[in-house]
């Protein structure tokens, strides 16, 4: 699948830090773009439409190819994993300008926050310096079940209420003589199915990073690699080991109830494609293990 460009900024910053490896934040690099002349930002600002017009072409020449492959669906959920550089569970809404207006213009109801993205929002609101989406993903995966619950809960609450708005505008587009504008929208949000099926249970924290949230100080995250946080763990005696595998033992029987709970139900809704490729997911972690 073709690599999307990111945005002018990412232009910019890959041309300006060719070599970077961390160190800078986010405020930064925002004030050495602010500092360029109009010139230069114009610049930038052609160098990526002419990236972008590259890619959408590369991007219709896969599609039809995994089209033509027979693989289409798989297509469009791979679109969906990379939500994240579109709009959250429509793959092409972000880039598509028209698509975007034709939305706004009819007023359609907005997608909820994902569970993630509320907890983003609340570490943003109680700790700003934390702005590496990176930290983020490790915060949230050494939350409990429970903590995650509760940003699930308050998603799905919403997205039924979505539902039923959604459902109720189409109905008024389509007695308003406005069908057209139903069917050019859904053809993009009807691509990959509701996010109740990606809701895989989450895996437990591994040992190490119980050890490492446990041990490290806020000092440690911005100095200490990965590779340092392996050697220490494995420096442990068994003993001080069983510490934190102790516990990851106990909330991987959960997690294995929950699992298969979750393939029975994916399996009988008909998503048995779409549970084989979040079982291979880069992002599963089922097979990292650290003795």
């Amino acid at each position: 699948m073709p690599k999307h460009p990111g945005t002018v900024f990412h232009t910019f910053f890959a041309d300006a830090f060719p070599g970077f490896s961390g160190g800078l934040r986010t405020q930064e690099h925002s004030q050495k773009w602010q500092q360029l002349e109009d010139a230069q930002k114009k610049e930038y600002t052609q160098q990526y439409h002419e990236k972008l017009v590259d890619y959408r072409q590369k991007l219709q020449e896969w599609r039809e190819k995994m089209k033509d492959g027979g693989h289409e669906k798989m297509a469009a959920i791979l679109e969906f994993g990379k939500g994240w550089r579109s709009s959250t569970y429509a793959p092409e809404a972000r880039h598509d300008q028209a698509f975007r207006q034709l939305a706004s213009e009819n007023e359609k109801p907005k997608y909820p926050t994902p569970a993630f993205n509320r907890f983003r929002q609340h570490i943003s609101s109680v700790s700003p310096e934390v702005v590496k989406v990176q930290e983020c993903r490790r915060l949230w995966s050494n939350l409990s079940t429970d903590e995650q619950k509760k940003y699930k809960d308050a998603f799905h609450a919403e997205y039924v209420v979505y539902r039923q708005k959604m459902q109720d505008w189409k109905a008024q587009l389509i007695a308003d003589g406005r069908k057209g504008v139903v069917n050019k929208l859904e053809s993009v949000y009807n691509r990959v199915p509701p996010p109740f099926v990606f809701d895989k249970p989450t895996y437990p924290v591994r040992p190490i990073d119980r050890f490492r949230a446990e041990t490290s100080t806020e000092n440690d995250e911005d100095i200490l690699s990965e590779n340092h946080w392996v050697s220490m763990w494995k420096k442990l005696s068994p003993a001080e080991k069983k510490k934190y595998t102790e516990p990851f033992k106990a909330d991987m029987v959960e997690y294995r109830e929950e699992l298969a709970e979750w393939k029975r139900n994916m399996i009988v809704n008909g998503h048995e494609e779409l549970m084989n490729f979040q079982l291979r997911s880069r992002y599963s972690r089922e097979n990292a293990k650290i003795a």
